[in-house]
């Protein structure tokens, strides 16, 4: 028993020098954050009449003002669009009032449906454009690794396809996750620091949702002055859907069937998120002179106790 506890007591003490220890200090559940549906519309036209309006391009709606938590939502489906065409659009945070403890997350989603349309004499050109994007500031206790890890998640699924100018559909998903680094000095000026540039940046997609990596962070310069970093997570979604020139006026007809969709980046209650996490990485560090020695003093009483057991 006293061999096995001996082992247990070395096997502790190499554990807790072989990790090097740092935190991360928040300094907040969130800085700043801005949703925003930029555009969720365009032209619905019926051959022969005219251009109807209906379906005009919303404009700028954003939500920076309001709950973390909030979901912006632009939907259009009014007259003359029900039963035809409706175009949902949202973006918000990650629904709650606070942060994940150890990161951020950001969520949207882009969704067309089109019901009974027919493209020899239906004719749509509609985009969707929506952003979503929050910050979060943090320090570090030590200098050290720290793992900065991204996650996008979600359906992406739409018809995408590509016959000409006036034929066509289209989408793109881009999440951006990156660590900015920032000083402040005795009189409280800020400072970026590494020349504009981001400490670590991460470009995700539907086809590549994933990234992680070790970074290096500081929690004072060489001056003395303490750094704080700021976390920023963008998640971008645009769409477009075609067989109209409003230019020209002209239906292209061959949509059938390739505008039977689907058409959707997530939905309502299924949105696309984007996620990102930060945390100490553990590491090995050179153990101490005086421990290598008395981890060795240890060893050579174990030896010489089996020795004199043994006569």
């Amino acid at each position: 028993m006293k061999k096995s506890t001996s082992i247990m007591a070395v096997t502790f003490v190499l554990m807790t020098y072989s990790q090097a220890h740092a935190s991360i200090v928040w300094h907040n559940d969130f800085q700043q954050f801005n949703y925003s549906v930029n555009q969720n519309g365009g032209v619905l036209y019926e051959a022969p009449t005219s251009f109807n309006p209906a379906a005009s391009h919303t404009g700028s709606i954003t939500d920076s003002t309001g709950s973390y938590s909030a979901q912006l939502n632009c939907q259009h489906s009014s007259y003359p669009l029900a039963g035809i065409l409706e175009m949902k659009a949202g973006a918000q945070g990650n629904g709650t009032m606070t942060s994940p403890e150890n990161g951020l997350q950001v969520r949207a989603y882009a969704q067309m449906n089109l019901n009974n349309f027919n493209p020899a004499s239906q004719g749509v050109d509609v985009s969707q454009w929506v952003f979503s994007n929050v910050t979060r500031n943090l320090s570090v206790s030590s200098a050290g690794n720290y793992q900065f890890s991204t996650n996008l998640s979600g359906d992406a699924d739409f018809n995408t396809f590509w016959g000409n100018d006036f034929f066509k559909s289209s989408y793109s998903v881009e999440g951006q996750a990156r660590i900015n680094k920032y000083s402040i000095d005795s009189s409280g000026n800020i400072k970026a620091l590494g020349d504009g540039d981001a400490t670590v940046e991460f470009t995700l997609s539907d086809t590549n949702k994933t990234g992680s990596t070790a970074v290096s962070l500081e929690s004072q310069t060489s001056e003395g002055d303490d750094i704080f970093y700021q976390v920023v997570l963008a998640l971008t979604l645009k769409t477009s859907l075609q067989n109209f020139s409003m230019q020209y006026g002209l239906i292209d007809p061959t949509g059938n069937p390739n505008f039977k969709g689907p058409f959707f980046l997530g939905d309502e209650s299924n949105p696309m998120q984007l996620d990102a996490a930060l945390a100490p990485a553990v590491t090995a560090t050179p153990l101490p002179g005086s421990l290598l020695l008395l981890l060795s003093g240890i060893s050579g009483l174990s030896v010489f106790r089996r020795f004199f057991k043994k006569d």
